[in-house]
C-alpha cells in the first residue's frame, strides 16, 4: 500500500502549529495596539516673522470733552482700560488749561523758554510684548508725547500638513508548505515574524519535523517612488 503524502499525525501537528502561531500573532497585535497607540495629532511650529512699516505722519485730531474718547455707546459695558484712558485725558485737559493760564502770566523771556520746550523735537519708543507678539512703536514728536498704545491682531496662518504615520513594529504570521523533489517528504512550517521600523524582519518558525527555526532578514534594496 502506497504511503500517503501527509499522514494523519502530521496533519494534526500542522493544525496545532497553525493555531498556536495565529494565537500568538493576535495576542501580540492586541498588546502592541494597546501600548503603542499613536494619535493623529501633529504639532506644527510656525517660525517667528519680523517686519516693519515705513515711517509716516499720523493723523491728528484735537482732543476736547466732546471727542469720541469721552462718549460711551449706549448699552456698552464698562471697560477698565477705557476708563483709565478717559481719566488720563481729563487730567491732561485740566493741565492744559493751567498751562495756558501760566503762559499768559509769564514774561517774554519765560514765554520763549516755554515755547522752545513745546516745539522741541524728541524721539520716542515703546515696546509691547505678550505671549503672541512683540511690537515696538517709535517715532518723532514735537514737544512731549503723553501716551502711546498699540492695538494689534495676529492674522491666522493655516498650514495643511499631512500626517505621516511611522511603523514602529509590525507582526506577521504565515504558513509554509514544502516537499522533497521526489514529493515523498511533505512538511509544514508555521512562521511568526517581527518587523521593526527599519524594515528588517526577525522570524521564528516551527515545522512538522519538530524543528525550531530562527532567522533574521534585512533589506538590501529599497525603491521608493
Amino acid at each position: 500500500m502506497k504511503k500517503p503524502i501527509i499522514t494523519e499525525k502530521e496533519m494534526s501537528l500542522a493544525n496545532k502549529i497553525i493555531a498556536i502561531g495565529a494565537t500568538v500573532a493576535v495576542v501580540a497585535a492586541l498588546l502592541l495596539l494597546r501600548h503603542c497607540h499613536k494619535t493623529d495629532s501633529q504639532i506644527i511650529v510656525l517660525p517667528a516673522v519680523s517686519g516693519k512699516f515705513e515711517a509716516v505722519k499720523p493723523k491728528h485730531e484735537p482732543i476736547t470733552e466732546n471727542t469720541p474718547q469721552f462718549k460711551k455707546p449706549v448699552g456698552a459695558k464698562n471697560n477698565p482700560a477705557d476708563n483709565k484712558e478717559k481719566e488720563m485725558l481729563l487730567k491732561l485737559l485740566a493741565e492744559n488749561e493751567r498751562l495756558k493760564s501760566d503762559f499768559t502770566k509769564a514774561n517774554d523771556s519765560l514765554k520763549q523758554v516755554i515755547y522752545a520746550q513745546a516745539i522741541q523735537l524728541n524721539d520716542y519708543t515703546e515696546t509691547f510684548t505678550d505671549d503672541n507678539i512683540t511690537a515696538t512703536i517709535s517715532g518723532v514728536v514735537r514737544g512731549e508725547i503723553q501716551s502711546v498704545k498699540l492695538d494689534y491682531k495676529v492674522k491666522e496662518r493655516i498650514i495643511n500638513m499631512p500626517i505621516q504615520k511611522e511603523t514602529k513594529l509590525r507582526i506577521l504570521a504565515g504558513v509554509e508548505a514544502g516537499n522533497s523533489i521526489m514529493f515523498n517528504d511533505f512538511a509544514l512550517r508555521a512562521n511568526l515574524m517581527l518587523q521593526g521600523k527599519q524594515g528588517n524582519v526577525i522570524t521564528t518558525s516551527f515545522d512538522t519535523g519538530q524543528r525550531i527555526w530562527v532567522g533574521y532578514n534585512f533589506s538590501i534594496l529599497n525603491i521608493k517612488r
